[in-house]
């Protein structure tokens, strides 16, 4: 067994979803592409539905959507053809819709911005968004993405230290390293029916 350093999906998860939760949002939708069997998506649905249940608060099937094979470029998403981002939409038009989205990450979170759009409604107006990662395009949407911070940084250091501990034959019994995560809020996200976000644009 190989050591791991990863980012605290699940503290981060449940970061993006009290947030949610202390702003009034009640119906929650968890957004990701087909991969829940992956570890940090799981550890992130796990904290979706961990936070709900513990408010007593209904858990949304997680709403799937694209293809199986992972995009990894800005062109990708906001570009992406709009038949994969149908579903979200056509929700998205029901009076039962939800009032927030927690994206599996930042990349999807453009998409739902998209498809809010496409659907005739306003972020945060009418559904607040929060993705994950805090990639460089996440301050750069309209409006700017509440999202949770990896420090990537961080991860690469510890990584680093614990290869080169390993390679000096030193027997480290810490199989797991979980760095810490930051929610970053902008202004994507607001109290439901409001549109006035909670706190200014960063």
């Amino acid at each position: 067994i190989f050591p791991c350093v990863s980012s605290n999906n699940y503290a981060g998860g449940l970061q993006a979803m009290n947030h949610l939760i202390r702003l009034g949002h009640r119906r929650i939708l968890f957004v990701a592409r087909p991969h829940l069997d992956l570890w940090p998506v799981a550890e992130r649905y796990r904290a979706y539905q961990d936070a709900l249940h513990l408010q007593g608060l209904d858990v949304l099937p997680p709403l799937l959507i694209g293809g199986d094979t992972e995009m990894s470029s800005y062109e990708a998403y906001a570009n992406a053809d709009s038949d994969e981002i149908a579903p979200l939409i056509a929700g998205l038009k029901q009076p039962s819709r939800p009032t927030a989205i927690f994206a599996v990450n930042d990349w999807m979170a453009v998409r739902v911005q998209r498809a809010i759009s496409a659907a005739g409604l306003t972020n945060p107006g009418d559904v607040s968004v929060v993705g994950f990662d805090d990639l460089d395009i996440a301050q750069y949407q309209t409006p700017p993405l509440t999202t949770v911070a990896q420090n990537a940084h961080l991860m690469g250091a510890e990584a680093a230290r614990r290869l080169i501990t390993l390679m000096e034959g030193d027997v480290n019994r810490e199989i797991v390293t979980l760095l810490p995560t930051t929610l970053i809020e902008r202004g994507s996200t607001a109290p439901p029916g409001t549109g006035n976000p909670a706190h200014p644009h960063q």
